[in-house]
């Protein structure tokens, strides 16, 4: 009868090590996905910001070069469109390498953090 008793009492500690240890790894998984969510979202706004700030570079250099063709050019209007060509050109190569440019780094860098078991960022 003794033994018997000291079995249960046993097999109650294992279980009670057993849900300790799923508690555990629950609390891990919900760490490691906030971790991951934190180095996505701060990549998102890192790239907002850089985005923004490349827009209002581009913006000016576009005017400046609307100021330098209207003198080469003689009006106005034809260097607006000259500078909206060069714009419309390069739109069709970005999107003609669009693949290697954006889907291609982006699924590197998703892959990487949340596939990667050795991630230490």
């Amino acid at each position: 009868m003794l033994s018997s008793n000291k079995n249960i009492d046993q097999l109650q500690e294992l279980a009670q090590d057993l849900f300790r240890r799923v508690q555990l790894q629950k609390r891990y998984v919900q760490l490691d996905i906030v971790k991951k969510l934190t180095i996505l979202l701060s990549a998102f706004v890192i790239g907002a910001v850089v985005f923004l700030l490349g827009a209002i570079v581009v913006l000016y250099l576009s005017y400046l070069c609307v100021l330098l063709f209207t003198d080469w050019l003689g009006s106005v209007a034809g260097a607006c469109g000259l500078v909206c060509l060069v714009f419309v050109v390069l739109a069709a190569v970005f999107y003609a390498m669009r693949r290697r440019l954006v889907v291609n780094p982006l699924a590197a860098f998703l892959a990487k953090l949340f596939l990667d078991p050795k991630n230490k960022s």
